[in-house]
């Protein structure tokens, strides 16, 4: 009876994952489509992380040569990215939902070469102002791809594993009938 049941789980559990591991690599943007929300919540996420991450760069030679003069200017600047950071912020869902909408094109080139710049770095560096919006929107789309990239990674490798294990299960049970009995618990859960 136990070796029935215990089959009967494997067979279920091969039914259950294989599939639709194998059809993640049919349909590229299954996951993707599948996973939109959470994929969208993460790069919005990162991307305010990103913008609060900015700093105006003190210089302490600079302060000692001017004195109060390179504070004050100092905290008019801290001032000035405040404002520009809750500009970027206010911007940033509008424009994040407009690069993501590109990057789910499979035909974009955008995806060609975010595919060969994740592989280098997705590090932001805020130069300057004037260049920050663009470089949020660049990051916005890397992160989206490095986001959708692991996400994919991690349903296959889950899915992968467990279609392998019962697979496994069923060939043990086949085997090793003497098994079964050690292997009906583990296997329950």
């Amino acid at each position: 009876m136990t070796t029935h049941i215990l089959r009967g789980f494997g067979i279920l559990g091969i039914l259950l994952f294989l599939p639709v591991f194998l059809f993640t690599f049919a349909d590229p943007q299954l996951i993707e489509h599948s996973g939109r929300s959470f994929v969208e919540w993460k790069v919005e996420q990162e991307v305010f992380e990103k913008i609060d991450s900015a700093t105006v760069p003190s210089s302490f030679s600079l302060e000692r040569m001017l004195g109060d003069k390179a504070k004050t200017l100092h905290a008019k600047a801290e001032k000035e990215l405040e404002v520009y950071k809750q500009r970027l912020k206010n911007d940033a869902p509008a424009m994040i939902a407009k690069r993501i909408a590109e990057a789910r094109n499979l035909d974009c080139e955008c995806r060609k070469k975010w595919e060969d710049t994740l592989r280098q770095s997705l590090i932001l560096h805020i130069k300057s102002i004037e260049d920050a919006q663009q470089k949020l929107e660049t990051f916005t789309q890397a992160k989206y791809m490095d986001v959708v990239h692991k996400l994919t990674l991690d349903v296959r490798i889950f899915l992968g594993t467990n279609a392998f294990v019962f697979l496994l299960l069923l060939l043990v049970s086949c085997l090793k009938p003497r098994a079964v009995n050690h292997l009906f618990l583990p296997s329950a859960m």
